[in-house]
Formats: structure tokens, sequence, C-alpha cells
């Protein structure tokens, strides 16, 4: 082969080849994105589901003896399951 083929096809190949990587590297991070997001929700949605429920836990009040309590206490609660175990600890 004549030199200048040889050096014409070195200048080419990465030419052609780059704009194919360039474009192969957005795909795979892209898959490799909505793996990560899905993993991330999938743990979220589990962790959801094992947690216990909240509901029971502070009294109603009514007629079986309960403390008093008011619907923001049931929230916070629910989103806050370790503050009524403190507040049992710090009762006994």
């Amino acid at each position: 082969m004549e030199w200048q083929v040889v050096l014409a096809t070195a200048l080419a190949i990465p030419l052609i080849l780059l704009p194919a990587v360039l474009i192969w590297f957005l795909i795979i991070g892209g898959i490799y994105q909505a793996v990560q997001e899905s993993r991330k929700r999938r743990v979220a949605h589990r962790h959801e589901q094992e947690r216990p429920m909240a509901f029971g836990v502070i009294g109603t009040g009514g007629k079986s003896g309960g403390a008093r309590t008011n619907e923001w206490e049931y929230i916070d609660a629910y989103l806050n399951p370790t503050r009524e175990e403190d507040r049992q600890q710090k009762s006994k």
C-alpha cells in the first residue's frame, strides 16, 4: 500500500468513529442513569412498605382512656416513628 492511502486511512478512521463513540456514550449513560433511578425508587418503595404504620400508637382520647391528640400528632408520628419511641423511653 502507498503511504498516502495508509495516512488517509489513519486519519479517516478516528473521524468516522468519534461521533459514533460519542453517541454510544450518551446512550449508555442514559440507560445507566435510568437503571439507577429505578433502583432508588424500588428501594424507597420497599422501605415504605416495610415501615410499620404509626397509626394507633398515640391514643385517641376517646372512651378507651388514651391521651388527647390532634391530627398533626398522628402525622408527626407517621413521619417520625422514632420520636414516639423516644417519648416512651423518657416516660419510663
